[in-house]
């Protein structure tokens, strides 16, 4: 796998590092588990087409927060901590292994949505 490779809809924008994930289906796919709460899926993307209508403005850290508690709960933290060991070689507590996850995750769905016009990123000192 190369440093730049990013799933579908992914542009790396939001995202530095998919290895994570992308280990993380590995690991899924040995253990003959389900990828499929890890992949995005139209619910997704309503859920964050409704939460920017909610708030129309609302700053990416705090968009990627929500998204993150969004996740959290599709994600096998025991996997996530044995992905970031396998793919970038750190050791992190289930939980945070399963939060960056879950960040990953996020970021993913932003950059998803923004590609596919549902949303568009506005960076101020690039006007």
């Amino acid at each position: 796998m190369e440093n730049n490779e990013v799933p579908f809809f992914g542009d790396g924008t939001i995202v530095g590092s998919y290895k994570p994930l992308f280990e993380y289906w590995k690991l899924l796919k040995e253990k003959h588990l389900n990828i499929d709460s890890s992949l995005l899926r139209p619910d997704d993307f309503k859920y964050i087409k409704e939460l920017v209508e909610k708030h129309r403005r609302i700053m990416l850290q705090d968009l990627i927060s929500e998204l993150t508690k969004y996740f959290l709960n599709r994600i096998d933290c025991d996997l996530a901590k044995e992905a970031y060991r396998r793919a970038l070689g750190i050791e992190l507590s289930k939980e945070d292994a399963c939060k960056k996850l879950a960040e990953i995750l996020a970021g993913w769905l932003i950059e998803a949505a923004n590609n596919t016009g549902l949303l568009r990123l506005s960076i101020p000192w690039r006007k």
